[in-house]
């Protein structure tokens, strides 16, 4: 059965949490109160994703796509000059593509939702992005999708506007040089940055 964390058992866990508290000295990491822990699994897909990508460079490939649970990063242009096509998830309908990304050239697509890691108790939905400041799962978004010049960037910009919540997450992406993204709001609500419109294919979406 899974279980919920009661209040007192949250305020203890996040008054560990504070950045400020994690020290780096010559490539060391070190954490400076007993019981923190260091968890690198937000970004750590999108790293190896641009690391793999940067490899096929180097070894003269000039067309791909890498893909790491649906976090990716396109390398050089389709063979036939046409652009990469790529799907994003419905989160309230699993197999179900709600709309469709278009990039030429080389470029990081990332997203982060609810509709992955999760459970529901009593009617509500517990998942894997949490906010710090309360300790629970943000609310709000279902999923963001960001699109960057790598998989890294993206994969940080769809996190943290998913955790904004949708207006100031929308904001948040829009004040972001070289990224566009589209929030999927929990009622089922499409926010897009101005610059979408060039990139997505969704017939009156916008």
């Amino acid at each position: 059965d899974q279980i919920v964390p009661a209040d007192d058992a949250l305020d203890r866990i996040r008054s560990l949490v504070n950045h400020r508290e994690v020290l780096v000295r010559d490539g060391t990491i070190f954490l400076r109160r007993a019981g923190m822990e260091l968890d690198l699994g937000g970004v750590v897909k999108e790293y190896a994703v641009d690391r793999v990508a940067d490899l096929l460079r180097e070894e003269g490939v000039e067309s791909a796509i890498v893909d790491l649970a649906g976090d990716l990063r396109t390398v050089g242009a389709r063979g036939d000059g046409r652009p990469w096509n790529l799907g994003v998830a419905d989160p309230r309908a699993p197999g179900r593509c709600r709309f469709s990304v278009r990039v030429v050239g080389d470029a990081g697509v990332a997203s982060s939702g609810d509709y992955e890691r999760y459970f529901v108790k009593d009617g509500v939905r517990y998942h894997h992005l949490l906010d710090a400041r309360t300790g629970r799962p943000a609310s709000g978004v279902s999923s963001v999708t960001a699109i960057a010049p790598r998989a890294f960037t993206a994969g940080l910009a769809a996190t943290a506007a998913f955790l904004l919540g949708p207006e100031q997450g929308l904001s948040h992406l829009e004040n972001l040089p070289e990224i566009e993204g589209v929030l999927i709001t929990g009622e089922g609500r499409l926010l897009a940055t101005r610059g979408m419109h060039r990139l997505w294919d969704m017939p009156g979406s916008l």
